[in-house]
């Protein structure tokens, strides 16, 4: 079997073997990153528009249950003397995040405004500081349908292939993440009543979290993703 040199052309390396060629820099799509994961955390669920987010780990989306590292911080109710653990891993991701060791953060739970969709709130606020992530996240989609478009008019077929079955890839995992994200059971409501609680985070980190104790029970209460069907 004829062997042909390899050529190395800045950083993506080139093998061919008998006419089959090897592309090394297709592995990015298998890096095991954990952005998509992280972002799935942040924002509770996923959306449609997920789909046309290409990034690395996109095997990774459904470990987006596991961004707590494990850790289910012990919580005690000021209020009523109880205490528990924030099962919510979502929250102890956020949590972790904005803690500082040695140092004692203020954290208030407020309900989500139900007058408005999340559509218009990022179109609202999409020049804003605190909605400037969301700016950037819908630079994904658009580069993704320019590609596209690109790699039409160039009528590189194989490359539309290859990133139609990516974008399947990341709706069928939007799809999953949606229904294993379905609110359960967060306790017995308590409208009107006011909860504040101390978390005690590892390395010395310690929040304090105020706000209506149905907000909290919402947040800390329970798992934010259902157990993975075999």
């Amino acid at each position: 079997m004829e062997k042909t040199p390899f050529t190395t052309d800045g950083a993506t390396t080139m093998w061919t073997l008998s006419g089959v060629s090897l592309d090394a820099a297709g592995l990015i799509a298998l890096a095991d990153l954990t952005v998509i994961a992280q972002r799935t955390a942040l924002t509770g669920s996923a959306s449609y528009l997920d789909a046309l987010f290409i990034a690395p780990g996109i095997h990774k989306h459904q470990a987006a249950s596991d961004v707590n590292g494990g850790e289910y911080p012990a919580t005690g109710a000021l209020t009523t003397g109880y205490v528990f653990r924030v099962e919510n891993q979502a929250t102890v991701s956020y949590l972790r995040s904005i803690g500082r060791p040695g140092h004692l953060v203020n954290v208030e739970v407020l309900p989500k405004p139900m007058n408005r969709t999340k559509t218009r709130y990022i179109l609202r606020n999409i020049f804003t500081d605190e909605d400037l992530s969301s700016y950037l996240y819908l630079m994904g989609p658009a580069l993704t349908l320019f590609v596209v478009i690109c790699l039409l008019y160039n009528h590189d077929w194989w490359g539309v292939g290859v990133v139609a079955m990516l974008a399947l890839a990341r709706l069928l995992n939007v799809i999953i993440i949606k229904r294993r994200s379905v609110m359960m059971w967060k306790g017995e409501k308590e409208p009107g009543k006011r909860g504040d609680l101390l978390i005690l985070l590892s390395q010395d980190r310690w929040v304090r979290m105020r706000g209506a104790v149905d907000d909290l029970k919402a947040v800390t209460a329970g798992q934010w993703l259902r157990d993975e069907t075999v």
